[in-house]
């Protein structure tokens, strides 16, 4: 089990893949070249927008504030949640100030996900032979005819050293949820303890719900059969002893056990994370 506060948790800029304007907070991140993978952060938008694009590893975005339009019609205001998956299309634009919790997962596929440490030594790297504007990177071939390249795409192939290819797209498009449109049901019986669950979205068994825990009420929790993350939205509490408040995050293992205990209310973001 790990816990990490976001007031003291690492700050990083973006990278020069993307276009200025965005940093991050970040909370915890899985093992580089696995395919469980994984990276969770706290993201600062102000006047942000990217090029349509899309990824080879899954990706969940929980507006906290201010709004984000995807295109197309996909528009997250705070509350709403948005899962990308593996190998489908979408942008980003926000105007003004945006916060949001971003998750981003290795997919079903097995492409994994590529480390920020990563993404940053390869920016480095391709700077030197080129130059990122807009989202987009461009080359000089040798033949002195200038190559544009989407900037996260050049960058894993310069990172990995080989052609990126993309999984099929299990979803055309962002899945957009409302979770105010979701029940709370009691769960497994606790009382004063509830769950709305949005999904569960491939073979892998990655999953998205939340939990709320009434104030003196406690909520065990097991992490099967993957790792699974945590993130208080709001409230305070106790987690074995140890204290977690308002954006908390909290990291368990597979076959870990353990029990929120609610001071006020907690409501408590789930993240299960796919099985490999």
């Amino acid at each position: 089990m790990k816990i990490v506060h976001s007031e003291t948790a690492r700050r990083r800029g973006g990278s020069p893949h993307r276009p200025d304007g965005i940093g991050f907070i970040c909370l915890f991140s899985g093992d580089e070249r696995s395919p469980d993978n994984y990276w969770l952060a706290l993201g600062t938008t102000v006047d942000y927008s990217t090029p349509r694009h899309r990824h080879n590893f899954d990706q969940v975005r929980i507006m906290v504030s201010g709004e984000f339009d995807f295109g197309r019609g996909y528009l997250l205001d705070a509350g709403k949640i948005g899962y990308f998956c593996e190998g489908s299309f979408y942008e980003q634009h926000s105007v003004g100030k945006a916060e949001a919790l971003v998750l981003q997962m290795g997919g079903a596929s097995g492409s994994g996900y590529m480390s920020l440490d990563e993404v940053y030594a390869g920016s480095a790297r391709l700077a030197q032979r080129g130059s990122f504007k807009d989202g987009v990177f461009t080359s000089n071939a040798g033949d002195a005819r200038k190559v544009n390249q989407d900037g996260y795409e050049a960058v894993w192939e310069d990172v990995h050293q080989r052609p990126i290819t993309y999984p099929k797209p299990r979803y055309m498009g962002p899945v957009v949820m409302d979770p105010e449109a979701f029940q709370w049901l009691p769960l497994d019986g606790a009382e004063g303890v509830f769950e709305r669950h949005f999904g569960t979205f491939h073979e892998r068994g990655a999953a998205i719900s939340q939990i709320m825990v009434e104030p003196g009420r406690t909520c065990s929790t097991v992490s099967e059969p993957s790792v699974t993350l945590y993130f208080i939205f709001d409230g305070s509490g106790s987690l074995e002893g140890q204290s977690i408040k308002k954006h908390s995050a909290v990291q368990l293992d597979k076959g870990e056990v353990v029990s929120f205990t609610a001071e006020s209310r907690l409501h408590i973001q789930r993240f299960r994370l796919p099985a490999f």
